[in-house]
């Protein structure tokens, strides 16, 4: 008798656990910081892409001045 009650206590926590679990969602706060996160992390990748294009900017200027180097050493040697 004491082991069908147990068990029945056990299966009623069970349960009770199988529906709390059904029911969980993110609080307010975990949706907060999640957003944080995702503002952050958008900023991150707006600021690499914006290091990126002067990089790239950078580049292509140093690769016109070597040319006209280039093109000016050349016609001073000819």
């Amino acid at each position: 008798m004491e082991l069908n009650t147990e068990e029945s206590k056990i299966s009623e926590e069970v349960n009770r656990l199988k529906k709390l679990k059904n029911q969980q969602t993110y609080s307010s706060s975990e949706l907060m910081q999640l957003k944080n996160h995702s503002q952050e992390a958008s900023r991150e990748i707006e600021f690499q892409e914006q290091l990126g294009n002067e990089m790239g900017n950078q580049v292509r200027n140093l690769e016109l001045e070597m040319s006209k180097s280039d093109s000016a050493f050349r016609d001073s040697t000819v």
